[in-house]
């Protein structure tokens, strides 16, 4: 996967459920601190929101905003956590301060409990403390439900309340109840934007593909009308339409490239370009290329349109200038306000180091896409500048991989034979490639046989020498401590000596669903070989949901429930397989899984065989 596809922009999820009104004049300085966002402007952007609060300091959106910026972003936290106890001192019957102190402290703390406890004691009424209540509680789904109980017994029509039970039941392992609360949000309150995640909720868990359109439908009718989108919802009906009614599905995306800012999920528009030019790209080239020319001079500040099809028109080496451009308009709005994202297992903002260590990969990938798209036009020097610049910091063993690639093809068209081999090793180091290895073995048998030259003058084979650069760069992986689903304690320092191969993945996760027939396959292939060995790690939100699945399907390999380990091994993203070697170094770490494009057990297996050289 590249940074296109998998860096996604949420400006708009810290939202409150419910937030008070506000006056005009500090609704207007709240959108122009949204601007600033955009425009990366922090300090300017956390000084508007600031104002919108003096002007209306009941105004929970704006305060949490402000709090975004200059707790999260900026990282003033003594300094923001005094001055909303200051708050609270001098307003002690304001519920919404005692919830917003809440927000910026530990979500493990007890004094978060106590103070969201307060809110309710003073305000008996506030939905917000309810709904972030249960969380603070979590695992301890018992007492979540206790104070949900209590919230719905004084408001029992209270939509937020009922919407966060529909998430306590499905945490809880109870889908069917889930549901049917789902159905009663869809009754009793057939306009509201709560029904309109209802219906979406209720489309993913339906098996019937006219049902499935119809619920989405609604769903579409429902955002349309209240502002409010899920990218999910254009991009599923889209693949349901291309199966029933392909010219449907052409004028979907062609409507979704119309939306415009502000708009709640930035990836809409992204989706419509990417499956219009998809569309097109195999039947008539002139027609996706006019997809690219219309994203290029549209008014989205979404840049992954931009970088997607960037890519896209240098990986069929057409267009190339115009490829350029779309890589430097995706650079221009590569700011803060873009970039502004989560953290895993948070529901807050980038801090200004994370935020800038994410811009920083960024910018190492386009130089990587601006070094292939000086390749295809030839000036082999500026494409080696380019690629060299952007190896080893875009965040991504594949990406790095793709550019030590690239960079061997360069150095392959200048005679640098000895460059290139090495570049073509460092890229099979970070991942096994049968296209890398075709051109390795190719140019190894142009020099020596299958053989090349390390600087020592030791002659070895290509493996010998990926699994050199492996060692070079290799970390260590981080230890942990878990439990299997059947009870057994497993620790990183069991399987010192063994190749051990880890696979996180949820049962929600559709690429991750494809995978494990595979991964068991792979496992199966391994089972009486005592120096290789497997673990899943599930991302689930109950143990209950997994051991079911797990039983259903008639998977043996052992599972942990996730508890930490996702934070240990920073995933973002599932399905991640990673590789340990015998002393505990992860040698390889792949991200996402599709069938078509990769024959998973010889990629695995080859893998393996090279990581057990050591």
């Amino acid at each position: 996967m590249n940074k296109a596809t998998i860096v996604f922009v949420f400006l708009f999820v810290f939202a409150p459920l419910n937030t008070a009104f506000s006056t005009e004049s500090a609704e207007t300085i709240f959108n122009q601190g949204i601007d600033y966002l955009y425009e990366g402007e922090w300090e300017k952007a956390g000084t508007s929101f600031k104002k919108a609060i003096e002007l209306d300091p009941n105004f929970q959106k704006a305060h949490e905003y402000y709090q975004n910026v200059e707790f999260f972003f900026f990282e003033r936290k003594d300094e923001i956590r005094t001055e909303y106890r200051e708050r609270i001192k001098k307003d002690p019957q304001n519920a919404v301060l005692y919830v917003l102190l809440a927000r910026i402290l530990d979500r493990n703390s007890d004094e978060r409990i106590e103070l969201l406890e307060q809110a309710i004691d003073v305000d008996s009424t506030f939905t917000s403390a309810y709904t972030q209540l249960p969380w603070a509680y979590r695992p301890n789904y018992e007492k979540a439900q206790n104070i949900l109980s209590k919230g719905l017994k004084i408001q029992p029509h209270s939509i937020e309340l009922l919407t966060a039970q529909t998430a306590l039941f499905a945490s809880m392992g109870k889908p069917e109840r889930a549901q049917d609360l789902y159905r009663k949000i869809i009754t009793s309150y057939p306009d509201s934007i709560y029904t309109c995640m209802a219906y979406r909720e209720l489309a993913s868990s339906e098996e019937n593909d006219e049902k499935r359109i119809e619920l989405l439908e609604k769903t579409m009718t429902l955002m349309e009308k209240t502002d409010f989108a899920f990218s999910d919802v254009y991009s599923n009906l889209y693949i349901l339409y291309k199966k029933t009614n392909p010219q449907k599905a052409v004028d979907l995306a062609e409507k979704v490239t119309r939306i415009r800012p502000p708009f709640y999920d930035r990836r809409a528009p992204l989706f419509a370009y990417q499956f219009l030019y998809d569309r097109w790209i195999k039947t008539d080239t002139t027609k996706a290329i006019d997809v690219a020319v219309q994203a290029l001079n549209s008014n989205s500040r979404n840049f992954n349109i931009y970088s997607y099809l960037g890519f896209q028109l240098i990986q069929i080496e057409r267009e190339i200038p115009l490829a350029i451009r779309l890589l430097n308009k995706a650079k221009k709005f590569s700011n803060p306000g873009q970039l502004w994202g989560r953290t895993h297992g948070s529901d807050y903002p980038y801090g200004q180091s994370e935020y800038s260590k994410t811009s920083e990969e960024l910018d190492a990938y386009y130089e990587s896409l601006l070094g292939r798209a000086k390749f295809v036009k030839k000036d082999y020097t500026e494409a080696i500048q380019h690629l060299s610049s952007a190896i080893g910091k875009m965040g991504d063993s594949a990406l790095d991989a793709e550019g030590y690639f690239w960079l061997g093809r360069t150095y392959e068209k200048i005679e640098k034979w000895d460059d290139a081999m090495g570049a073509y090793a460092n890229s099979l180091a970070e991942r096994e490639d049968k296209n890398v290895r075709k051109f390795a073995e190719r140019l190894g048998s142009q020099i020596t046989g299958l053989k090349t030259s390390v600087p020592e003058k030791k002659v070895v084979t290509i493996n010998e020498l990926i699994s050199e650069a492996q060692i070079k760069k290799s970390m260590p992986a981080p230890d942990f401590q878990a439990e299997t689903l059947e009870g057994k304690k497993v620790s990183l320092s069991d399987y010192q000596g063994k190749v051990l191969i880890l696979d996180f993945w949820a049962t929600w996760c559709g690429p991750c669903l494809a995978e494990l027939p595979y991964f068991q396959e792979l496992v199966n292939l391994y089972k009486n070989d005592p120096s290789v060995a497997f673990l899943t790690i599930s991302q689930d939100r109950s143990k209950d949901i997994v051991r079911k699945f797990i039983e259903k399907e008639g998977y043996t390999f052992p599972v942990i429930f996730d508890t930490g380990m996702g934070q240990l091994f920073e995933i973002e993203g599932i399905p991640v397989l990673i590789v340990i070697d015998q002393e505990g170094n992860i040698r390889y770490r792949h991200f996402g899984f599709d069938p078509n494009n990769v024959d998973f057990i010889q990629l695995m297996k080859k893998e393996i065989q090279i990581v057990l050289m050591k």
